[in-house]
């Protein structure tokens, strides 16, 4: 993160021209992914401790909501959206398959989101989930850390399914908190450039 995209070379090594580059970059600027700076250049969004820490509290604001809604209103939909979802994942990390990881891992949050009768918190959540995809993908090539996630889910499944609320509720809290930590951490280690 952090790094500089080259507006010129980028277009001949995919061999287009520099409209449709041009058209891309600005896109990924609306989604958060990259920062232009006219005559500075283009670089790819820079992670803070700030942001990670934004990020958690706006997913914990969303995502709380968005289950406390689903369990009371559409349990049974979840319920059959997260099944498939969690086995996939189990199977998948089995596998050591990173990137099937990370895409069920954002279709089982967003698969919550989906289902609380409000499409604001849903399109919201969207809004940032480049930028979520973008600080889990390091964290992914950690065993310890796609086991525990996997238990987390395991267990946030387990209560969905349980109609247990309050258990539902505090596992995602702290499987966000938890992801936050790891984020943290991983920033804290990460050699300085």
């Amino acid at each position: 993160m952090g790094e500089a995209i080259s507006e010129t070379s980028l277009p001949q090594s995919l061999n287009v021209s520099k409209t449709p580059v041009r058209e891309a970059l600005q896109e990924l600027e609306r989604e958060g992914l990259v920062q232009i700076f006219p005559k500075h250049g283009t670089f790819v969004f820079e992670a803070s401790p700030g942001l990670v820490r934004e990020i958690s509290d706006f997913r914990l604001m969303l995502e709380t909501v968005a289950l406390e809604r689903v369990m009371a209103s559409r349990w049974g939909q979840l319920v059959d959206h997260l099944e498939p979802v969690v086995a996939a994942l189990e199977n998948a990390i089995t596998a050591d398959d990173l990137v099937v990881c990370r895409r069920l891992d954002a279709t089982l949050h967003s698969g919550i989101m989906a289902r609380c009768g409000n499409t604001f918190p849903e399109e919201a959540h969207a809004a940032i989930e480049f930028r979520v995809q973008a600080l889990r993908t390091p964290l992914s090539t950690a065993a310890d850390n796609n086991d525990r996630t996997m238990g987390e889910h395991r267990n946030l499944s387990a209560a969905i399914e349980d109609r247990d609320a309050p258990r539902a509720l505090e596992i995602l809290r702290n499987h966000i908190l938890q992801t936050r930590e790891s984020c943290l951490s991983q920033m804290l280690q990460a050699p300085r450039k």
